[in-house]
């Protein structure tokens, strides 16, 4: 993965893509980063001269899960892919360190369905919690 085009001012935003397809997108700082194994995100990364879509897929690839995010991309694109925009898919477990240097605050894989992320360390807090790093 080379975010070659890019250059070093650009934006950051995270979608979640509900039911594979529907793009949700993450405002809560404190869920920047945190990625559920059993959902699907795509990072929209814009620089000045090119644009990156980056599926991270906790599920299994799929050719239904494939349609599905290409059409996520699409609605987040707002129906507009040109040659200035790049699209990517990462599987869980393959993420490089150019992807993770995205967030600096660090990126966590949580093994569970989505909740809303204070839910989810409310009952990691009630009874206990092991993460792996």
């Amino acid at each position: 993965m080379l975010f070659d085009k890019l250059g070093s001012n650009y934006t950051k935003t995270v979608y979640w893509l509900k039911d594979a397809r529907t793009p949700v997108r993450i405002t809560d700082p404190a869920e920047v980063g945190k990625f559920f194994a059993e959902s699907v995100y795509v990072i929209d990364v814009k620089g000045t001269d090119h644009r990156y879509f980056i599926t991270w897929m906790g599920q299994r690839l799929t050719s239904e899960l494939v349609t599905a995010t290409s059409e996520g991309i699409l609605e987040i694109a707002e129906n507009l892919l040109t040659s200035d925009m790049t699209t990517i898919r990462v599987n869980k477990g393959s993420e490089t360190e150019e992807l993770l240097r995205f967030f600096p605050d660090g990126f966590v894989v949580l093994d569970e369905a989505r909740v809303p992320i204070n839910d989810f360390y409310a009952k990691a807090n009630e009874k206990g919690a092991m993460f792996r790093v």
